[in-house]
């Protein structure tokens, strides 16, 4: 009896490893998105690889995206992000974007949650779309049509509000604010259930602020 337990406690958990590896497989990529795992070992991502904790996703000269089930991660180029931890059972993937901007999309089909660290804070973003700019010191977060949560360890869960700009720096939430926006192409696409980057001519993305509003474009 205790022999017959054990070889179905061994099968449960092997389907249970089975189906968190395919939540956390790529479905799709488009352009160049180079990984680099905790091993040191490079390759580029492509479907059917499995996403684990620790691994850095690159982007190059051009912009480029990946999707993970129902969900979308658009990269600007030369962005690159770092996958901080993966809870399996809860269906989260916990990240940081360690420099240039990464628009993701969370489409909540299959349950999969996206935790985005900034300095201190944690963004868990439920549903819909978030921007997060990393530059030098500082962070910016766009959201657009979202269902999004802002907490630290010391802190309740603050809801991100829909159309909205967050600046973060030294580890403070310094604005919080309505602000007209303007989307860039890169944007734009990005928002769409599919999209093709173009590899040809990319110019370079910026995101300035003029009279309190936010314009983000290649330029």
């Amino acid at each position: 009896m205790n022999y017959f337990l054990k070889i179905v406690l061994l099968i449960v958990l092997f389907s249970k490893f089975v189906f968190a590896d395919k939540n956390f497989k790529i479905k799709n990529v488009q352009n160049n998105i180079s990984i680099l795992d905790i091993h040191g070992k490079r390759y580029n991502a492509s479907p059917e690889i499995i996403i684990k904790t620790g691994d850095f996703l690159s982007s190059k000269k051009n912009p480029a995206l990946i999707i993970i089930g129902y969900n979308k991660l658009c990269f600007s180029k030369q962005t690159s992000i770092k996958i901080t931890s993966i809870e399996d059972y809860k269906n989260i993937i916990s990240l940081s974007v360690v420099k240039g901007k990464l628009l993701i999309f969370v489409n909540n089909k299959d349950k999969l949650k996206f935790n985005i660290n900034v300095k201190e804070y944690v963004i868990q973003n439920n549903l819909g779309h978030i921007m997060v700019s990393h530059q030098k010191n500082s962070h910016f977060v766009k959201t657009l049509q979202v269902n999004a949560d802002l907490s630290t360890k010391n802190s309740k869960k603050m809801k991100l509000k829909t159309n909205n700009f967050y600046f973060f720096k030294n580890n403070n939430l310094t604005k919080n604010k309505p602000i007209n926006f303007k989307k860039s192409d890169f944007l734009e696409k990005c928002t769409e259930p599919i999209y093709n980057f173009k590899s040809e001519k990319q110019s370079n993305y910026k995101c300035t602020v003029s009279n309190e509003k936010l314009f983000c474009g290649h330029q």
